[in-house]
């Protein structure tokens, strides 16, 4: 379901695109949808990404494609080829400011370098880090606008710098209290703060001292919700930050004061699971189970 809204929110990008490039007449938007049966490798979008030469990159749980609006690469484990991606089941992905595509897996990290057309896969990297993991699954990745590239596995928060070598925090709340064991998202925070959101709430990470600090968390406004939060975005220049899980999609403050909940006609946005604007600053809310929402710039 997660790839599915994933999917979504990228035809409304597309969409929003067509419309701003002043291609949709009439109010009308044609589009094409295009399915396993005319090319992907599955219909279970995970991720996507466009990279800086225009190729379009879409994640699945059966590989990796590419499109450059006419025809598709795949790219696939070949357990023959070091040279291949490390895993068919695909978690994650973000595109890097050199333009290599990062791949969270099931099974590790792996990136993509265009200049020579090979994949390297960072697992071994991973285990010589530290102490070895029941599973090495990449469920989020971010790339700082300094070129650190940040990924999680389970409650890690990962920090790669280069030379495949890796530096790693744990996510943790207070002695006493419950502690998150699973990272869904990673954005950007003001002052080289990362905000990081989990199973337990959203938390504050300083990169410097690689202390956490628990920021919000919907049972505290919310009584009896679920504390998981799948989804951040930030809105650095307005100081706001949004963040969405099952209890729905809500509005914090730079110092994580709760200023209310986003909803549509009175009723709260329930179960949310992707956010992202448009270059019409428009907000696009996908959900598990209750569609798409679009949120006009001005209704924040």
């Amino acid at each position: 379901m997660m790839g599915l809204l994933r999917k979504y929110l990228f035809l409304a990008g597309c969409l929003a695109c067509l419309t701003d490039s002043g291609l949709a007449r009439d109010n009308r938007i044609a589009f094409e949808r295009i399915t396993s049966s005319n090319g992907l490798l599955q219909n279970d979008i995970i991720a996507t990404v466009q990279d800086s030469t225009g190729f379009l990159w879409f994640a699945t749980h059966n590989g990796l494609c590419r499109y450059d609006g006419y025809d598709f690469v795949y790219f696939k484990n070949r357990y023959d080829s070091s040279n291949t991606i490390g895993s068919n089941v695909l978690l994650s992905m973000a595109c890097d400011h050199e333009g290599h595509i990062w791949i969270g897996t099931k099974d590790g990290l792996d990136c993509y370098d265009p200049r020579f057309d090979r994949f390297i896969n960072f697992r071994d990297s991973l285990e010589a880090s530290g102490e070895r993991m029941p599973n090495y699954r990449v469920a989020a990745i971010y790339v700082g606008n300094d070129g650190i590239v940040w990924f999680s596995v389970n409650n890690r928060l990962y920090a790669y710098r280069g030379d495949r070598q890796f530096d790693f925090n744990v996510i943790r709340n207070k002695k006493g209290r419950p502690q998150p064991s699973y990272i869904f998202d990673i954005c950007e925070a003001p002052f080289g703060q990362l905000y990081v959101a989990t199973n337990r709430g959203v938390y504050l990470y300083n990169p410097k001292t690689g202390a956490s600090n628990l920021f919000f968390l919907p049972s505290s406004v919310q009584d009896g919700a679920s504390d998981k939060l799948n989804v951040l975005y930030a809105d650095i220049s307005g100081g706001q930050l949004l963040a969405g899980g099952d209890a729905g999609l809500f509005r914090l403050g730079r110092d994580g004061t709760y200023s209310g909940e986003i909803d549509y006609e009175g009723t709260p946005v329930r179960r949310v699971s992707a956010v992202c604007r448009d270059s019409r600053r428009r907000l696009w809310i996908g959900t598990e189970d209750n569609g798409l929402y679009l949120l006009e710039k001005n209704s924040l």
